[in-house]
Parts: structure tokens; sequence; C-alpha cells
């Protein structure tokens, strides 16, 4: 005969505030609408965003930043996202 085994009960974890902020901070890069912002890494540790990754040109990599920045719960920024046109992408 087998003993009963107790089983824990799992509950989902909420999400740290890291996290959240890091899913409001690309819900508003993808809600601009702007495919290039859509692909950015965002990364966040104890409240530092960190955005990442490739975009076509200045415009762009300022506007990420400025959207960042507007998120509520954004205070402190790292903006290390490469601006790289299509002609240097291309040679790759």
């Amino acid at each position: 005969m087998r003993s009963p085994v107790a089983k824990a009960k799992l509950s989902p974890q909420a999400p740290s505030a890291d996290e959240t902020l890091q899913h409001c901070v690309e819900q508003a890069l993808t809600a601009t609408g702007y495919p290039g912002l859509q692909t950015l890494n965002v990364r966040v540790h104890e409240g530092l965003v960190s955005l990442g990754g490739t975009a076509p040109n200045y415009h762009l990599k300022q506007l990420a930043q400025t959207v960042a920045m507007r998120t509520p719960g954004v205070e402190l920024l790292r903006n290390d996202i490469q601006v790289v046109t299509t002609d240097r992408r291309t040679r790759q």
C-alpha cells in the first residue's frame, strides 16, 4: 500500500517590480508602432532600465530613450542601443 504524499500547493509567483517595469517599457516601445523599437532588448535590474540592441538611426535611438523615460516607474535609464545603418548591416 502506498503512503499518501502531501502535495505542496504551488501558487503562481507574482512578478517582481523589475519584471513588471520591464514589461511596461516593452509595451510602451511596442505601442509606438515602430518595428525597430519592438525588437530592442529591455532589461531591468534593481530599478535601472537598460536598453540594448540596434536601431537604424539616431532618431529611433532617442525615441526609444524618450519612450522608456516616460514610462511610469522609470527613474534611471541606460541607453546602450547601437545605431547601425543599412549599409553597415549588409556589409557584415
